[in-house]
């Protein structure tokens, strides 16, 4: 599959006085977790693919909060992963070429929490109805990309 790495960093703040129950998408996403705690992300570094957080990545993420949220905050916990991503950043979907018992949802990078339930009701939808999967989605696209580059040769 066409998945490569992709590092991000997260904190996890407390913020008595906000009272979001929905995610929130600007500059960084807000993800509420219960009991006025948020998730907030995400950064992107291709090149260092480890598990170490760093400042850099925190006031960064800070200064993104900042711009659009104006009630107190503590910073509770910072965390760095590395999470699949794609090449044409766009989720990983269907049933795998050879393997037909294997469905694949995968590859959502830092966007996941906003397309991972549209992209789960497509598969649902291929899997149990038989329906075509949107080509943006459908991991049969690099297999179609190939053969239209090898028609032009």
């Amino acid at each position: 599959m066409p998945l490569q790495g992709s590092k991000g960093e997260l904190l996890t703040i407390h913020a008595p006085e906000l009272e979001e129950k929905r995610v929130v998408k600007s500059s960084v996403f807000i993800i509420p977790l219960g009991n006025h705690r948020f998730r907030v992300g995400a950064t992107y570094d291709n090149h260092n693919l480890n598990q170490e957080t760093t400042v850099k990545a925190k006031d960064y993420l800070l200064q993104q909060l900042d711009k659009f949220l104006d009630t107190p905050y503590t910073v509770v916990d910072h965390v760095a992963g590395v999470r699949p991503s794609v090449s044409d950043r766009r989720p990983l979907v269907g049933q795998h070429e050879k393997l037909q018992r294997l469905w694949v949802l995968n590859g959502f990078g830092s966007r996941g929490v906003m397309i991972a339930p549209y992209a789960a009701k497509h598969l649902y939808e291929a899997m149990y109805a038989g329906l075509a999967l949107p080509e943006e989605l459908d991991i049969k696209r690099f297999a179609l990309r190939a053969q239209r580059r090898q028609g032009r040769k």
